[in-house]
């Protein structure tokens, strides 16, 4: 599912926290979730999670290419 962007938004700080990076914050108040209304991710984790998952994929196509894989 991709997350619709009018319900998507940017914020500097949160929680009395501020960071450059920012936070994203994501409005799901249309589903039911028992009060919850917002879900909100720091852009920074979200960096660290984009670089782990590149370097997972880079040792997959090492490991395939020792293997004799394309």
């Amino acid at each position: 599912m991709l997350f619709p962007k009018n319900r998507m938004k940017f914020r500097r700080d949160h929680g009395g926290k501020t960071m450059p990076e920012g936070f994203l914050t994501l409005d799901i108040s249309a589903i039911d979730l028992d009060g919850v209304r917002t879900i909100v991710v720091s852009v920074e984790d979200i960096e660290a999670i984009r670089v782990g998952g590149d370097k997972a994929a880079d040792r997959l196509n090492d490991a395939k290419k020792l293997l004799g894989g394309d």
